[in-house]
This record gives structure tokens, C-alpha cells and sequence, in this order.
């Protein structure tokens, strides 16, 4: 159970920042004048507003966990160029002065 709990907390943080970054997103591209503020809903601001409130959340856990850097075979490209470079030298130079 505290997995789940764990879960959900962590989905309804990561709902309240896409909740405030679509608040500001809603403040810039609104409009004020003779103290109202007014902003037109359109069918694409209805697909962002969802968009960042319920799919956002989601990939951010998503992509976290793919592009996670803990794996131990994972090498740069430079190290992985180098062992190549190192290799190279050692079965083709093998005798040589």
C-alpha cells in the first residue's frame, strides 16, 4: 500500500506544476484591459490545459525512467571510441616497433 500512496503523491505533485505552468501559460496569452482579465477557450487550448494536466505528468515519469543514467553498460561515445581506438591498436600493431 505504500507504494500506491507513494505513487499517487508523487502523480498530484507533478499535477500541481503542470497546474501552475499551465496557470502562467493562461496569464501571458490572456487578455486585461478596464480591470478584467478575459482568455478564449478554443478547442487547442482545451487539448493543451489537458495535455498538461493529465498526459504531462505521466511521460515525465515516463521519460525519467528511460533516460535514467544508471546502467553500468552504458559507456559515452568518446569511452567507447577510445576502448575501440585501444582495441584497434592492439590487434593490429601487435609486433610492431
Amino acid at each position: 500500500m505504500g507504494m500506491q500512496v507513494r505513487k499517487v503523491r508523487a502523480y498530484l505533485w507533478a499535477l500541481a506544476q503542470g497546474t501552475l505552468v499551465l496557470g502562467g501559460l493562461l496569464a501571458i496569452a490572456g487578455e486585461g484591459g478596464d480591470g478584467h482579465w478575459s482568455f478564449q477557450i478554443t478547442p487547442f487550448v482545451s487539448w493543451m490545459m489537458l495535455s498538461w494536466l493529465v498526459c504531462y505528468p505521466i511521460l515525465r515519469k515516463t521519460y525519467r525512467r528511460l533516460y535514467q543514467q544508471n546502467n553500468q553498460e552504458m559507456a559515452s561515445y568518446k569511452k567507447r571510441s577510445l576502448d575501440l581506438h585501444h582495441q584497434d591498436m592492439a590487434n593490429s600493431h601487435q609486433g610492431y616497433r
